[in-house]
């Protein structure tokens, strides 16, 4: 049977939203249950309001009876004396169901609809769903004495007609829902709310005499820096040579798959420095030969045939989503992402179209936290970004009908490439590939900076012995007045260099795009899920080793009381408990309880 709602209710209920005197439609539904007595879900409640018309769906007098009882809604049939308030109380466990349309998101999740993409959005619904206070406050439940058992996740679409005009349209409504499990705490704790709290020291301060000395000097309201301002962070172009096919038969192995798994590791890096150093923002080059040819026949720019492994389509796809992954994932740990054009000898054009994909992206999504810097200089071999008193400059030291540059003669053509930037700048930092290694020259103001490459040895280069040089990356730290100020070098351990993401989905219905997605796994969700398994790792590691000392404390006292004293699994476990090993470890098993806890959660 079909059920009846109070329309009119609804339409006074779309009122009082539309007016800013609710929130969201959680609190409407709330008020249709003191008024009827029944339930209807907050989505149920924002899609019926889509189809009203005032003069076909609304009685009357009974709207303007509504809006006379704002201040106490109470059901029709009873009066305003006997309205009792509900207690949420109960023994054993409750299941609720909350269920949150996308008109309240802003209010509950702090989402952007317009601006956030689907992975941010479903990262900031599993961040405040985990939130135990919130859901028990959301749905009337205490803090102090209740608990949440368990969370189910879930979801629906519903059609729903829109009345526009004299036409109605069918939309889909995307919702989501989320089945609770309540139960009161075995040992209640004190909860005050925010309210409470602001009440009870209201109430203080108006009991209170101030003595002569005034302890309560005017404080502006401070809240706490989330970026440094003077410090941004360098990361030039990955020199991946991405597509290469490198084999042991020469001297060791390297592919797409290998290459495509240290991008999602470079990314990982980036964010655990920079949740050290909290930089304002992040400059990263494309480019800088991160990809390995640049024609449809496996040829550099310059026409020098290379060994790939794959077909350009491929390669070229899987630099765009490996990319614009990177770029998605850090713009979520910065303020600001800058992307600068960084090509390379073996990649000018792949690049370059690479180059202008992320510039097209993110000028018609016009993202806040992505500037693609793409004006006349930025179309050059060399870029430039100035930051402070710096002149940052990318270069890859050969460009593809060029010959090699060296470091001097680097530091000398800046002055000529950006003059008026170079006039003004105290310090002049320029990042430069392409020979595989590491080193730094200062020549006056002018530091060249040499970086490794990401790639592995192929036949040429081990022919050439071109070995033994660090296969990774580095980012740098530049601080507005003081200049180079930090550095991170990420390496390719010889235990790592056979990590690889998995073989990519074939079947011919698939989007391939979206298939390499899935494939790399390159969020801010799985970089979450690894920092947790990496601490989780840490904590085994820290364990043991405390539980080594002990063993070996232990062994010291059975030596002194004399070799034929028996310690007992049950004499054992006394001894480190009087000796203090409960106390030591007590921090890491309870940090493991809790990363375990919620992985288990988000699984």
């Amino acid at each position: 049977m079909k059920k009846e709602y109070n329309e009119t209710l609804i339409f006074y209920i779309n009122t009082l939203k539309k007016q800013g005197i609710i929130k969201t439609w959680a609190e409407g539904a709330s008020i249709y249950y003191q008024v009827e007595k029944s339930e209807i879900t907050p989505s149920a409640l924002a899609s019926r309001t889509k189809s009203q018309v005032f003069s076909t769906s609304v009685n009357p007098q009974l709207f303007f009876n509504y809006c006379n009882m704002t201040e106490g809604l109470v059901k029709r049939e009873e009066k305003l004396e006997k309205k009792e308030e509900k207690v949420l109380d109960f023994d054993g466990v409750m299941t609720r169901s909350l269920s949150i349309p996308k008109e309240d998101y802003e209010t509950v999740f702090g989402i952007d609809i317009k601006k956030d993409s689907p992975d941010v959005i479903k990262r900031k619904i599993q961040e405040k769903i985990s939130d135990e206070v919130f859901l028990l406050s959301y749905l009337g439940f205490n803090p102090g004495t209740f608990e949440v058992r368990k969370i189910d996740l879930g979801g629906w679409t519903t059609p729903v007609k829109v009345k526009k005009g004299n036409d109605e349209e069918l939309t889909i409504v995307q919702n989501e829902k989320f089945t609770v499990t309540i139960a009161k705490r075995k040992e209640p704790v004190l909860y005050y709310t925010k309210e409470e709290c602001d009440k009870w020291l209201s109430n203080f301060l108006s009991s209170h005499y101030l003595t002569p000395f005034d302890f309560f000097s005017e404080r502006k309201e401070q809240k706490p820096a989330l970026y440094n301002d003077d410090l941004i962070m360098i990361s030039p172009g990955l020199e991946l040579h991405l597509g290469k096919l490198a084999t042991k038969a020469d001297y060791e192995d390297y592919s797409t798959k290998q290459a495509m798994w240290r991008i999602a590791r470079v990314a990982y890096e980036i964010v655990e420095y920079q949740r050290q150093v909290r930089a304002k923002g992040l400059i990263l080059g494309i480019g800088n030969d991160f990809f390995n040819s640049d024609t449809v026949d496996d040829k550099t720019t310059a026409g020098t045939p290379q060994h790939n492994d794959t077909r350009f389509k491929e390669v070229y796809l899987w630099g765009k989503v490996g990319y614009l992954q990177m770029i998605e994932t850090l713009k979520e740990e910065f303020e600001k992402v800058i992307i600068k054009g960084n090509p390379g000898n073996h990649d000018e054009k792949s690049s370059f179209s690479l180059f202008t994909n992320i510039y097209d992206i993110y000028s018609a999504t016009n993202d806040p936290k992505v500037d693609v810097s793409f004006g006349f200089k930025d179309l050059r071999y060399s870029t430039c970004q100035v930051f402070g008193d710096n002149l940052i400059v990318f270069s890859h030291g050969k460009s593809p009908e060029g010959k090699n540059l060296n470091d001097k003669k680097i530091a000398e053509s800046v002055k000529y490439l950006f003059p008026e930037e170079y006039t003004k700048a105290k310090n002049v930092y320029v990042f430069v590939g392409h020979l595989h290694q590491d080193s730094e020259q200062k020549f006056d103001n002018v530091t060249v900076i040499r970086t490794a490459s990401l790639t592995g040895i192929d036949s040429w280069h081990s022919a050439n012995l071109f070995l033994g040089q660090r296969e990774g990356h580095s980012v740098y730290l530049i601080d507005k007045k003081k200049g180079y100020v930090g550095k991170k070098n990420i390496t390719i351990g010889e235990d790592e260099k056979e990590n690889r993401i998995p073989g990519l989905s074939r079947k011919s219905n698939d989007n391939v795009y979206e298939a390499m997605k899935r494939t790399l796994d390159l969020n801010n969700e799985s970089v979450n899920r690894q920092r947790a398994n990496d601490r989780l790792k840490t904590i085994e590691k820290e364990i043991s080793k405390i539980d080594k000392k002990y063993q070996e404390l232990i062994a010291e006292i059975q030596s002194i009381l004399g070799s034929d004293v028996e310690i007992t699994p049950e004499i054992l476990a006394s001894l480190k408990k009087t000796l203090g090993y409960g106390e030591e470890t007590k921090p890491l098993q309870t940090e493991k309880v809790m990363l375990l806890e919620t992985r288990a959660k988000k699984k």
